[in-house]
């Protein structure tokens, strides 16, 4: 799955609606941290990521 131009604004980034989205954020020191939902497709998920 892919997003483009997905907008970001002081850490926090989202698009699209119902059915087709994604929304998230980024967290901690120096925003090496991000966590995110989405739903496309009828698939829904989350995921959270963290730079060594």
């Amino acid at each position: 799955m892919t997003w483009d131009d997905v907008p970001l604004m002081d850490g926090n980034f989202g698009k699209g609606s119902d059915g087709n989205s994604i929304q998230g954020a980024f967290y901690g020191s120096n925003h090496a941290e991000v966590g995110s939902i989405f739903e496309r497709n009828q698939a829904i998920g989350a995921f959270g990521v963290k730079r060594p």
